[in-house]
């Protein structure tokens, strides 16, 4: 008989080894530990999928912030301001 990938000599084999390595009195603590993170990790999983599914499909887009219209205003070139003359680049010294 075949449980997954192993079979019940390779499963018996493991344990003997866990009990051999970890002591009959950490056993349970350990497998407390593992079924309070399975717990854990199923609350968590369970919380994003809630929070996925609460948000709106169509959301509306936010309007332009002041400092993003500021930022595309200062990426246009500014078409009023005439050429610097002669006269003003040797006042300037330039």
């Amino acid at each position: 008989m075949r449980i997954g990938p192993f079979g019940i000599w390779e499963l018996l084999i493991i344990l003997v080894l866990v009990l051999l390595l970890f002591g009959a009195k950490r056993l349970p603590d350990m497998a407390k530990g593992i079924g309070q993170g399975i717990k854990e990790f199923r609350k968590a999983v369970k919380d994003i999928g809630d929070d996925v599914n609460s948000t709106p499909a169509a959301a509306p887009s936010p309007a332009p912030s002041p400092a993003a219209e500021a930022s595309q205003a200062a990426a246009q070139p500014a078409a009023s301001v005439p050429p610097a003359t002669n006269s003003e680049k040797q006042n300037t010294g330039a």
